[in-house]
């Protein structure tokens, strides 16, 4: 039987970008997703509720007193608002059952109840099993995020592999604190964030790449880009990326460019649309739950078309003259959105230091035109900037009461694949070599994992210390 070199193994393992992903990410991610308590990130449970409705066969809403929701089961209800942290983790073998109490308790979550099922495949899968095992409500939340975050590790690994030695500028994107812990949470973001790493990876792969795509590779790109469009709408509008790939990179040449081009903008409009059309039947008036005050859709759309100055100042209040604030739990040392605890400043500090870094050693060396053209780079922050106006205008429409000074409702995590968008734009995709040194393959890894260790730190101050 051969020996095993293991030293080599780990130099190998060392050099490859999602290979790091996955090590640092499953330890960590495994690590806060046990600690951090129950429906202690950001609007989980309304996550949670959502994919409850959807297992019981409601795409929509359901109409119960003031505003549009569900029915929950007395035994669901108990266990989200009324049961402590070590009751809940206590019960996961021996709690009330999933199945076990009927369906009376009324539950609003109208900041989920409009996105597509296929945000929570992995969980909807978890809770399906769970049902026809009649587990407990812990163990079918748990399920929830370990099913979640198993499917963001896997995808976004492929993802970064396909983006090859560039890859490590989306190691280093999706491993901030707030992007693992995300991860590891019941949210719609989990497979958002993974769909648009995956598709930043198959751009990239066709932009390097010698010879046209495959056939296969063809229908893996229209595969995600159905999944993009039916993640959340305004990512939908990430897809015009794909006019990056010259004609060259299509099996046929320009005319299979055309085809598929013309091809994707009909489906992709027609998803759109038809998501639209149909989620607005029977459309029971938002309730903003925080002020108990209900939002009319078509007052907000109004108003809003008709004062894109208030818009303007929304979002000067919050991204400049707040900025502050808003990037305090992108990188997650903020009790703020995702994250209920604090991360020391060094953690932070070192984490931008890092990102810096990694950007430049990858354009270290790198010509002009090892870049994209101006066109191309034009399309990706063109797309990037109206996916953010997107965003915001949603949250406004939707979620923010007229006359209000910010956005409310706003989470950094949004930005997320924004983010990683910007990795076609800003490195040299082109360039025919780029060498890293040792120094570069142990900091990295070093560095990611002192600021998750200082994560886990915090979360035991905030949650377990007494």
């Amino acid at each position: 039987m051969p020996r095993i070199d293991y030293k080599c193994f780990l130099e190998s393992c060392v050099k490859k970008p999602h290979a790091i992903f996955l090590i640092i990410g499953l330890s960590f991610g495994m690590i806060f997703l046990i600690t951090v308590p129950a429906f202690a990130g950001g609007d989980e449970a309304a996550h949670f509720n959502r994919i409850f409705q959807i297992c019981q066969g409601h795409l929509f809403g359901e109409k119960i007193p003031d505003g549009k929701g569900t029915y929950l089961s007395e035994a669901m209800y108990m266990y989200e608002v009324g049961t402590s942290p070590s009751v809940f983790i206590k019960s996961i073998f021996t709690g009330s059952t999933i199945n076990s109490t009927p369906l009376t308790t009324p539950m609003h979550f109208e900041n989920t109840e409009l996105y597509t099922p296929i945000t929570y495949i992995p969980q909807i899968a978890s809770m399906l099993i769970a049902r026809l095992l009649d587990l407990s409500v812990p163990m079918t939340y748990y399920l929830a995020r370990l099913s979640g975050f198993i499917a963001w590790l896997a995808i976004c690994a492929y993802g970064i592999k396909k983006m090859r030695v560039f890859g490590w500028a989306a190691v280093v994107l999706l491993l901030t604190p707030l992007s693992l812990q995300t991860a590891t949470l019941v949210s719609a973001d989990t497979m958002t964030v993974a769909i648009s790493t995956l598709f930043v990876g198959l751009l990239a792969d066709g932009l390097m790449a010698k010879e046209p795509m495959s056939r296969k590779q063809l229908a893996a790109l229209s595969a995600v880009l159905l999944l993009l469009a039916f993640s959340k709408m305004p990512y939908m509008f990430l897809a015009p990326l794909i006019l990056l790939l010259p004609a060259k990179s299509y099996p046929g040449g320009a005319k299979i460019k055309r085809y598929f081009l013309v091809t994707s903008a009909i489906v992709l409009s027609a998803v759109t649309v038809g998501w639209a059309v149909i989620s607005q039947e029977d459309m029971v008036p938002y309730k903003y739950i925080t002020e108990s005050v209900f939002l009319d859709q078509k007052t907000q759309i109004w108003y809003f078309v008709e004062h894109p100055v208030s818009f303007a100042y929304q979002l000067y209040n919050v991204y400049i003259r707040s900025c502050y604030d808003t990037a305090d739990p992108i990188l997650g040392y903020a009790k703020q959105t995702s994250l209920d605890f604090d991360i020391p400043g060094w953690a932070a500090a070192l984490y931008i230091a890092l990102l810096t870094a990694v950007f430049m050693t990858l354009r270290s060396g790198a010509k002009a035109k090892d870049y994209l053209d101006r066109f191309s780079q034009t399309l990706c922050f063109g797309a990037a900037a109206l996916v953010f106006i997107l965003v915001n205008a949603l949250l406004v429409i939707t979620w923010t009461p007229i006359g209000s000074p910010i956005i409310e409702g706003m989470r950094p995590r949004y930005l997320i694949p924004i983010a990683l968008m910007l990795i076609l734009a800003l490195l040299p995709l082109r360039a025919k070599s780029i060498k890293l040194t040792k120094n570069f393959y142990l900091l990295v890894p070093v560095c990611l994992t002192l600021i998750q260790l200082s994560v886990v730190i915090s979360i035991y101050y905030r949650y377990y210390s007494t």
